[in-house]
């Protein structure tokens, strides 16, 4: 199964180890969304060893997942459905 992925920033899309705006990942059949964000948090973790940022920093503190259903981290337990874009965005947006 395919998700889409769309980054606010070409920044965010480095630091999960994407040099494009939009990705599409592939995950086996019938994954759910809980499942989409371990594999993000892992490909952060493997950038963060590898580079100058913080390497404590959590995932979800720091960046925010938008789908049609929802933050992620709420809708955890659904299928992920293909048709939906998949938004990282930093969590803190506000001035």
């Amino acid at each position: 199964m395919e998700a889409k992925i769309r980054y606010l920033s070409y920044e965010i899309a480095k630091r999960f180890g994407s040099y494009k705006k939009r990705e599409i990942i592939h995950l086996p059949d019938n994954s759910t969304y809980g499942q989409l964000l371990v594999f993000l948090e892992k490909r952060y973790r493997k950038i963060t060893e590898q580079s100058r940022y913080e390497k404590n920093e959590k995932v979800l503190d720091s960046f925010i997942f938008l789908s049609d259903k929802g933050p992620l981290h709420r809708v955890r337990d659904k299928n992920i459905d293909p048709n939906d874009e998949i938004l990282v965005a930093y969590a803190d947006v506000g001035g």
